[in-house]
């Protein structure tokens, strides 16, 4: 579970963004408790355990990626960070740098390689290396012919136009989930740092433009910043975010002490510890 502050009250004044160094009798906070489906974390974590590794903390992807390829400046304008995985597409809202929506879609791109497999009538391999090769989530220009070998001298034939409808018509599921989510928070089109797309299934060509389309929003590509060039990779933005994370963490633990006149280690992490006595 995580939970994140968005706002302290303290003494009844409400609007305070950051509580180190301030005195008070009473302190409250608004906060957005995330939380995930418990045999899901428990597996999650035995294969991690499992392969001789320690757990210091568990992170929620869209945050992990949000570390990565979100600057400041967007956080506090507004902004929507939507991460495209394998199996799901994860999606984070922050505006003047706190998270204030979270939502994990049960739709990736995983699903648009079973979309080609059924629409070319070819295995999953195939399909995942067609969409790889010569997908794009728009078409434009004039239709043209492809051929891919496949075992035993066979050949596929196949339309980039209607390679291109397969594809387009998943991205546009996804990207209309996403409106809702927006539509919910009343924050569709409001987002003057646009959309970031980051995750495998934001390499497919075109896809930021797409995008742009769909919401009417600034949009780019999220690559992880800090790193080689190697690792600026939007499918590596999670396991970017967390590296970053545990520098965070390990600053915390060498930079600080503790108190209620609040200068201690971060009081989101007290407040989480709080949380916890609730939950099973």
């Amino acid at each position: 579970m995580e939970v994140l502050p968005k706002e302290f009250i303290i003494d009844g004044e409400k609007g305070i963004k950051e509580v180190l160094g301030m005195h008070g009798v009473r302190l409250e906070a608004e906060v957005l408790v995330l939380g995930g489906f418990a045999p899901y974390i428990k597996n999650l974590t035995e294969a991690v355990l499992n392969s001789g590794l320690q757990i210091n903390d568990l992170v929620i992807s869209p945050i992990s990626s949000s570390r990565a390829v979100l600057t400041l400046r967007e956080k506090e304008l507004g902004v929507a960070l939507l991460d495209i995985g394998a199996g799901t597409t994860g999606f984070s809202i922050f505006e003047e740098r706190d998270l204030i929506h979270l939502a994990i879609l049960p739709i990736g791109s995983g699903h648009i390689t079973n979309d080609i497999a059924i629409g070319l009538k070819t295995d999953i391999d195939i399909a995942e290396r067609i969409k790889l090769e010569f997908g794009t989530s728009s078409f434009q220009g004039s239709d043209k012919k492809e051929k891919i070998k496949l075992s035993e001298g066979e050949t596929l034939v196949f339309s980039r136009k209607q390679l291109s409808k397969i594809i387009e018509a998943r991205v546009l599921e996804i990207f209309k989930e996403v409106n809702k989510e927006l539509k919910k928070i009343s924050h569709q089109q409001l987002l003057p740092g646009g959309v970031v797309l980051t995750g495998g299934g934001a390499k497919l060509p075109k896809i930021k433009e797409f995008a742009r389309r769909e919401f009417r929003l600034p949009c780019r590509l999220g690559r992880p910043q800090g790193f080689s060039s190697a690792q600026e990779d939007p499918k590596l933005a999670t396991v970017c975010g967390l590296v970053l994370r545990g520098l965070d963490l390990e600053s915390e633990k060498l930079g600080f002490g503790g108190g209620f006149s609040i200068r201690g280690k971060g009081i989101g992490s007290r407040i989480k510890k709080i949380f916890k006595i609730f939950v099973p």
